[in-house]
């Protein structure tokens, strides 16, 4: 195969694998939100607090069931899942075969490689004179 086909066949194969990525992983927001609010950090689900931290103040608490100001200026959580994993392995899969037909497709006629990297090309099979 010539090093321009292996190129062209390397950027098919790194779309594909980009493609599969995307409709192997589904994202959705969430009631959970972190905020910060100068030194005090919160755990917020929807407006009430689950955790609450304020270390210049050194209160602790847990599990506020009144609503919280801090809490309506987060921003919601995102929960990741995957509908189809083997889609997901098999995008990966095709990403990293595309890396490596993108560096078999490399002229390596006119590089000044010592004899030593150029038998270690060789040994890996992605050198040929």
């Amino acid at each position: 195969m010539k090093k321009y086909q292996w190129a062209s066949w390397a950027l098919v194969l790194n779309v594909v694998g980009f493609v599969l990525l995307f409709v192997a992983f589904q994202a959705t927001s969430s009631d959970l939100k972190i905020t910060k609010e100068n030194t005090a950090i919160a755990l917020c689900f929807g407006e009430h607090a689950v955790l609450y931290d304020d270390p210049s103040e050194k209160t602790r608490i847990f599990g506020i069931s009144v609503p919280l100001a801090a809490c309506s200026k987060g921003k919601p959580s995102a929960i990741v899942n995957t509908d189809y994993p083997w889609l997901g392995k098999l995008g990966v899969l095709f990403i990293f075969v595309s890396f490596w037909m993108q560096f078999k497709s490399i002229d390596r006629t006119e590089a000044n490689l010592s004899s030593s990297q150029l038998r270690a090309l060789r040994n890996l099979g992605l050198f040929r004179e």
